[in-house]
């Protein structure tokens, strides 16, 4: 198998460190080399580019290229970094856009971005029948209580922009751990997360909405693809008096259902 060049993300590396460890536990335990660049830096959440559009592809030029270095295959389990990362390989096919950011990274001494890097989801990459199939040999039913699968934004929107259709995926990995899943109404709602600074009282009012459907469907466990969700989330849930579901990264899921 291929090396695969991991891109965690800084919410992984700081805030959401269990999500981190799930992560490279689980890449190992399926014998998947990877690498994770040292270099790598923020891909500037969902705000940089409402700022300096150039800044913001530069940022994520910057990290491309460093993946270019060590592999063809990017991976990430952050769903605002995939985002991100993809709609800036998309924009750099201009090739006139293209050989301004190249001039800036030049500048600060990095490489041409070339454009030769597949980015892919991490949830998307666990799911893929290659993956999956390994995962089969790996994961044990358990008999996990009430799981609501929530996907985010993110990880599907712009859909004329991201290049994979996640629906589905999240269940079929909790189905293969033996989740009694409840589905949402509409499991790529917003979690509110970057209105918390503009319109707070929005994105409570999103974040409260996906609480109160899981309190409505009685259920223990909602299970994320996103950190920034995840955190948001859980956040939101401490700040009232209804019941509190656990939070967990779909990473996290799979490796409580693994053989030990």
């Amino acid at each position: 198998m291929e090396t695969i060049v991991f891109f965690p993300g800084c919410m992984p590396i700081s805030i959401a460190r269990h999500q981190y460890r799930a992560e490279r536990k689980l890449l190992k335990k399926l014998d998947i080399p990877f690498i994770e660049c040292p270099e790598f830096s923020c891909c500037g959440g969902g705000h940089l580019q409402d700022a300096d559009e150039v800044k913001f592809l530069a940022l994520n030029a910057r990290n491309l290229v460093y993946a270019e270095r060590h592999g063809r295959l990017l991976v990430t389990g952050c769903s605002t970094c995939y985002q991100n990362l993809v709609r800036t390989a998309e924009a750099l096919k201009d090739e006139t856009l293209r050989s301004r950011i190249n001039r800036r990274l030049n500048a600060v001494g990095v490489d041409d971005y070339r454009g030769i890097v597949e980015i892919r989801h991490m949830l998307n990459f666990l799911a893929s029948p290659e993956i999956f199939s390994l995962l089969e040999n790996l994961v044990i039913h358990r008999k996990e209580q009430n799981i609501m699968p929530f996907y985010g934004c993110h990880i599907k929107r712009p859909s004329t922009l991201l290049p994979e259709n996640p629906d589905g995926n999240l269940e079929k990995l909790l189905t293969l751990c033996g989740a009694f899943i409840r589905p949402m109404r509409d499991p790529y709602v917003c979690c509110g997360f970057h209105g918390q600074i503009t319109s707070p009282k929005t994105s409570n009012a999103l974040t409260d909405a996906i609480l109160n459907e899981a309190a409505e469907q009685q259920c223990e466990t909602i299970v994320t693809v996103c950190p920034l969700c995840a955190f948001n989330i859980e956040s939101r849930s401490m700040q009232n008096d209804r019941p509190r579901p656990k939070i967990v990264p779909v990473e996290e899921m799979l490796l409580k259902s693994m053989r030990r």
